[in-house]
């Protein structure tokens, strides 16, 4: 009977994923540029003006390599719990798609729907997977001055999240479930190209996320590109 490794390489992972998503999004923040300019006193309502840069239905899609971990029992009670009956990976390598449609609020929030879908595997493990929910994108540094800084972008999205793990050996029992998924990360967003009163932006993303049950986890970590098409400036 195999036993169940008291710190198993999955969690590592997570605790590793999590700590480097948050430094890549302090580092993104330090080499975009300087805060918002003090304003006068009739630009005070920044918050509250009418949205000068981005507006309307705002379709994107991000892509992405992935890095992740994964381990659990089957999607069966009867087997959770026992050691003879739980599998986790080694480290894995793979790709991520996220497609989300939302609508750009005003200049400095977005808010819609998100699908996460992610594939990693080893040389004797496949893990695949992803969420289903909302996503919402803030630009904590907007400002009506022009400077890089303003378009850095931070988001969150959750939602139903699924996963599973298999061992292409037969070694290892498959590990599977469906219960809740989160993520979030940091990203920042250029102009490349502009029509009417719509224009189509670009660049560089980080996340972490985690599909996680009561019985299984999946920690993820993405770097790629992120696209938005905003349809109303």
């Amino acid at each position: 009977m195999r036993e169940v490794p008291a710190r198993h390489w999955t969690r590592r992972f997570g605790h590793v994923a999590v700590a480097a998503a948050f430094f890549g999004a302090g580092m993104v923040a330090a080499t975009t540029g300087v805060a918002r300019a003090d304003e006068d006193e009739d630009d005070r309502s920044w918050l509250t003006r009418k949205s000068r840069v981005r507006d309307g239905l705002a379709p994107g899609l991000s892509l992405g390599v992935g890095f992740a971990g994964s381990s659990g029992y089957p999607n069966d009670v009867k087997l959770q719990g026992k050691p003879d009956y739980y599998s986790s990976s080694d480290f894995l390598v793979g790709r991520t798609v996220t497609p989300h449609l939302m609508g750009a609020l005003t200049d400095w929030f977005n808010f819609g729907f998100m699908l996460n879908l992610g594939t990693y595997s080893s040389a004797h493990w496949e893990s695949t997977g992803g969420g289903a929910g909302v996503r919402f994108e803030v630009f904590p540094l907007w400002s009506r001055e022009r400077n890089p800084a303003r378009n850095l972008g931070l988001y969150g999205q959750g939602g139903i999240g699924w996963g599973r793990l298999h061992n292409t050996t037969g070694d290892y029992p498959d590990a599977d479930a469906v219960q809740s998924y989160i993520g979030a990360g940091a990203f920042h967003e250029i102009t490349v190209a502009r029509w009417v009163s719509s224009h189509l932006a670009l660049g560089p993303y980080a996340q972490y996320d985690l599909v996680k049950a009561d019985a299984f986890e999946r920690h993820a970590l993405s770097l790629g590109l992120r696209t938005v098409w905003y349809g109303g400036r």
